[in-house]
């Protein structure tokens, strides 16, 4: 909300929180990317790799190991391991 009473867009409210987080992937594959694009107190350069599972997403630790990650890798200006 404004101080004007009316509703804030999502580009708006970015500018009152500390942390914006996107969940980037798609619907019919198992991963998913959370990418921070704001972070008032660390870095906005890190990226998770999760793996939708039947109980819920699951952080891959070795996200190298991932053939296609080397793609993202390049795309983020991060070299693959």
């Amino acid at each position: 909300m404004t101080k004007e009473g009316a509703i804030a867009g999502p580009r708006v409210l970015e500018h009152i929180v500390d942390t914006v987080l996107y969940l980037e992937g798609d619907r019919f594959q198992s991963y998913r990317l959370l990418r921070s694009v704001k972070n008032r107190f660390g870095a906005t350069s890190e990226v998770g790799v999760f793996e939708m599972r039947e109980r819920g997403m699951v952080e891959i630790t070795n996200p190298p190991k991932l053939s296609w990650l080397s793609a993202w890798s390049t795309l983020l200006g991060q070299p693959s391991q």
